[in-house]
């Protein structure tokens, strides 16, 4: 009887099945890698607009005239972010009661995807002037 010889190594199908598996991991992990990447990015900027929004909004807290306000809207548009360009809209409107008045602030911005994105803040301001909110009472 003839002895059996054993196989060394591997066939030439093993091996490309070994690499067809290989090659789709490798491509998940590069896709997985891409999705962080854009998230980061959407975060990044999703943080420079907040940024921004409340910026204008400690802006307009330092205003200090008897009418500080009124009833006013206003835009800063094309600000320069590291992730975009931004624009910052705002709407002021007298609150119910007289001593403060309401206050939205957005900022828009069109991310990597072409989408158009947003925030908003709203907030209350006193229509009081702070230098007379800072002084004490002798």
């Amino acid at each position: 009887m003839a002895a059996m010889q054993r196989q060394r190594g591997c066939t030439l199908t093993e091996a490309l099945v070994t690499l067809a598996i290989l090659s789709f991991g490798i491509a998940g992990v590069a896709q997985l890698q891409l999705d962080l990447l854009r998230a980061t990015g959407q975060g990044k900027a999703r943080t420079e607009a907040l940024t921004l929004a409340q910026a204008h909004i400690e802006q307009l807290r330092t205003i200090t005239r008897p009418d500080p306000y009124g009833a006013s809207s206003g835009s800063n548009l094309g600000l320069a972010g590291s992730n975009g360009q931004f624009d910052v809209h705002w709407t002021i409107t007298p609150a119910t009661g007289g001593a403060r008045y309401w206050v939205q602030v957005s900022a828009h911005w069109t991310d990597a995807q072409g989408l158009n994105r947003e925030v908003w803040l709203d907030t209350l301001l006193p229509a009081t002037d702070p230098a007379w909110a800072a002084r004490t009472l002798d």
